[in-house]
């Protein structure tokens, strides 16, 4: 393999932790190397530290998307919420007072959620029907994200109430 194509190869990584690792491995072995002036424990060393380093930059990577497709996530999430309609956000309050993103269909009717509220909900994808874990019933859920703004929402709804 030419010294070209090697190049190449690095600098054409879309992996974020190999390319850390290799820089700071081929520093460490530099380095090492200008201070021993022995290039077996330069090369050794660079060899060593670039599986540990390249665990260590893809796990703090890993966690930094992680975090920012998580705050995204949110984002989105209270945007829409602040979009919904008045039927929209009683139905959504009906599922924080029921304390969970699912009820059953039985349970949905009994508490008489709008009509318009739950067909526009099912149309933004908010909304959906499931089965209950046992299989048996068809239940109705929420998008997770938007509930836990529903429950926000409604906290601060019953804080101005008192």
């Amino acid at each position: 393999m030419n010294i070209d194509r090697w190049a190449e190869r690095i600098y054409a990584e879309r992996d974020f932790g190999r390319s850390i690792a290799t820089s700071v491995a081929a520093g460490v072995g530099l380095l090492l190397y200008l201070i021993t002036h022995d290039w077996v424990i330069a090369a050794f060393s660079a060899v060593i530290g670039f599986p540990i380093v390249r665990i260590a930059a893809s796990a703090a990577h890993s966690a930094y998307k992680r975090r920012e497709r998580s705050e995204t996530d949110e984002r989105k999430a209270k945007e829409l919420f602040e979009r919904l309609s008045a039927d929209e956000k009683n139905v959504l309050y009906e599922f924080v007072k029921c304390g969970g993103s699912v009820m059953s269909w039985f349970h949905a009717n009994r508490v008489n959620l709008s009509e318009t509220g739950v067909a526009s909900l099912m149309q933004r994808k908010v909304l959906y029907s499931t089965m209950t874990p046992d299989g048996m019933r068809e239940a109705v859920g929420i998008d997770v994200d938007i509930f836990d703004e529903a429950q926000k929402a409604y906290a601060r709804e019953r804080e101005k109430d008192f």
